[in-house]
């Protein structure tokens, strides 16, 4: 819920929330990362990329 309020108050700062997801939560990294793209479209590809960045693995899932 915190990551989709940033996408939505922040969306400069969603690639970088996105990320850290990624590190420390990789197996919820693509379900924030949709729900980020949902509750704000115009973060979906910065978050994305983040999360793939912060762990290559969940690009098969994005």
């Amino acid at each position: 819920e915190i990551a989709t309020a940033t996408a939505a108050a922040l969306p400069e700062a969603a690639a970088e929330v996105a990320a850290a997801v990624a590190e420390a939560a990789p197996e919820a990294a693509t379900e924030i990362a949709a729900q980020m793209a949902q509750t704000n479209p115009e973060t979906a590809q910065a978050a994305a990329q983040a999360v793939v960045e912060a762990n290559p693995e969940a690009a098969v899932e994005i």
